[in-house]
């Protein structure tokens, strides 16, 4: 199983903030497609679903990688554990940010990740105050025992080195 449960922000930021961009970077893109037939890392089908529409080359990536390894599917596990999720969500938040973030794919990176004990999300959201009606990844996860961690430390964490040539 996955070590690694990449959310959708930890693709969106490295390549729209440049630094890790498709163009500028392609050897990063090709570590994770890499990484993900190893099975160190994986994305939650509902994450190429969200990511599949924007319209841009991280679409086109995503898209072209539709049938990969990097992309998995839900199954009766990880179902079980979106159910706790959701259980979860509606307890603890407003009923609207409460639906909004259960229609999204951030519950199901994070119900991978429950279901694939030992495992960490990546995702650039930060954790907020626990007064906040607005649930987040890290907050959420949290409730589950589940770690998560920016882009740069999963990479630091797996060894990476990355090289760059001009």
């Amino acid at each position: 199983m996955p070590s690694f449960w990449i959310d959708a922000d930890a693709l969106i930021r490295p390549n729209r903030d440049g630094f890790y961009s498709i163009q500028l970077a392609p050897t990063f893109w090709q570590l994770l497609e890499q990484k993900a037939e190893e099975g160190i890392i994986a994305i939650p089908r509902r994450v190429h679903q969200e990511l599949a529409h924007y319209g841009d080359n991280l679409a086109d990536w995503v898209n072209a990688r539709g049938n990969s390894s990097l992309f998995v599917d839900p199954d009766e596990n990880v179902s079980a554990a979106m159910t706790r999720i959701s259980d979860y969500v509606v307890q603890n938040y407003q009923g609207h940010k409460a639906q909004e973030f259960l229609g999204g794919a951030d519950p199901w990176v994070i119900a991978h990740a429950v279901a694939d004990a030992g495992s960490t999300i990546v995702s650039y959201e930060s954790r907020v105050n626990l007064t906040s009606q607005t649930p987040k990844i890290p907050n959420v996860a949290q409730a589950f025992q589940v770690q998560t961690v920016n882009l740069f430390r999963m990479l630091q964490m797996m060894g990476v080195v990355l090289e760059f040539r001009g």
